[in-house]
């Protein structure tokens, strides 16, 4: 098995996003439909509108694939693939890959810290982790900049 090649995986979800889990069998092949598009074409995938699934009214998932900034008329849209704002898929080979990773990561619950079973949807995770590194990065330099006074002991900056 080989590790999942974040930086690929990074590239990919940069150019496209995916709202919702994917995990009814229509879903998933929304998934393998969007991959289809972008290996068919990808400089006009996906470029004027998402594909996506709706819900209305407890009938279940129901095809609807909209224009970027437009919606179902009735219920709201539970499951959506399309790209990020003003982004060409410049690197078709990474958004694929985004995808496939989306897929196959799909029914795969993860254990909370109160080891409840969860769900999750993998570039949700991806965006959550590197905004925790940044925060991180952004408070290891803050605690860098603390000390403690030898006169006082109190916390005081650096310098």
């Amino acid at each position: 098995m080989k590790a999942i090649d974040w930086i690929k995986f990074g590239k990919g979800s940069e150019q496209l996003r995916v709202s919702g889990i994917a995990n009814t069998e229509d879903r998933k092949a929304l998934v393998g439909e969007a991959i289809a598009l972008i290996q068919k074409d990808p400089k006009t995938a996906l470029k004027d509108g998402y594909l996506g699934y709706k819900n209305y009214s407890g009938f279940g998932d129901q095809r609807c694939d909209c224009s970027y900034g437009m919606g179902p008329r009735h219920g709201y849209i539970v499951f959506d693939i399309g790209r990020n704002r003003d982004v060409e898929l410049d690197d078709p080979e990474s958004a694929i890959y985004f995808l496939k990773c989306f897929r196959d990561s799909v029914g795969r619950p993860y254990k909370d810290r109160n080891d409840y079973s969860r769900e999750a949807n993998i570039q949700d995770t991806f965006i959550k982790m590197r905004q925790l590194e940044k925060e991180s990065g952004d408070l290891q330099e803050w605690l860098d900049a603390l000390t403690v006074d030898e006169n006082s002991d109190e916390i005081v900056p650096v310098g």
